[in-house]
């Protein structure tokens, strides 16, 4: 069975994608590391303290940024296309819009209606 790749996720995420609020990651595409496909079992790695398996919805698609839907944008909580693209500099600081943009769609994996989750490295100890 081979590895299962993951997708880091910053602080304050874990409550929306837990609750399913979150179901939308964009992302600047790595051949090999965003090219995830449907039904895929991914783990979803939050600095927020928890790693939760994710399950892929759907073949990621690539697209540049300069022609990313603006309902993609909206989806992952910018106001538009541009708006995501300055909003994405913060952990790609040399991004532009001819980059490839990966729109990655992702359901928390759940067992009996409970997420599976397990604590991680990026939890605070008191």
């Amino acid at each position: 069975m081979s590895e299962l790749r993951h997708l880091l996720f910053s602080k304050g995420l874990m409550g929306p994608v837990l609750l399913g609020e979150k179901k939308i990651t964009l992302r600047r595409f790595r051949k090999g590391t965003h090219d995830f496909k449907m039904s895929e079992i991914i783990i979803g790695e939050f600095e927020d303290g928890l790693t939760v398996l994710l399950r892929v919805l759907e073949n990621v698609t690539t697209v540049p940024f300069y022609m990313l839907a603006t309902k993609d944008a909206e989806e992952d909580g910018y106001t538009n296309a541009s708006a995501a693209l300055d909003g994405l500099r913060k952990y790609y600081p040399e991004l532009n819009e001819e980059d490839i943009c990966a729109v990655i769609r992702y359901e928390v994996l759940r067992i009996a209606e409970t997420p599976v989750v397990a604590i991680n490295e990026h939890t605070e100890e008191d």
